[in-house]
């Protein structure tokens, strides 16, 4: 499972406030832009660009948003992994392993034969250089 990290260090941390920077920017567009709260875009543009910049220099500062910021994106990334690895398996897998079965591709060999036995017999080498490439 992913575990949540409750104590990054500080490169996370500064990696963090650099991304912080220009989402800042993007976040107070898109509030003064698309729902036209000036005050509103242009504080969240100057405090998340403050957290940013402060957290670039000291990034124990920052420590709080990233793990809250980790708390609550968590849940949402579990859910799209979960849905995109059920949607390659079910959209592509299970269809091909469907196609597969119906033309009798069986590349276990799990069918019931007619002989007395599964063994399969195996072909030695004579060539004892051979044991020393296994590629």
């Amino acid at each position: 499972m992913i575990d949540i990290n409750f104590h990054p260090d500080s490169r996370q941390l500064r990696f963090f406030c650099v991304l912080l920077i220009p989402f800042s920017v993007v976040l107070g567009w898109l509030v003064r832009d698309q729902w036209g709260a000036q005050s509103l875009g242009w504080t969240l543009n100057g405090c998340f660009a403050a957290v940013g910049l402060v957290g670039l220099w000291i990034p124990a500062s920052a420590r709080w948003l990233f793990v809250g910021w980790t708390l609550v994106t968590f849940p949402i990334g579990w859910m799209v992994s979960h849905l995109i690895l059920a949607a390659i398996y079910f959209g592509l897998f299970f269809p091909l392993g469907w196609v597969a079965r119906w033309f009798g591709y069986d590349p276990l060999q799990l069918r019931p034969s007619e002989s007395e036995t599964y063994w399969n017999g195996m072909r030695l080498d004579s060539e004892k250089g051979r044991y020393f490439r296994q590629f």
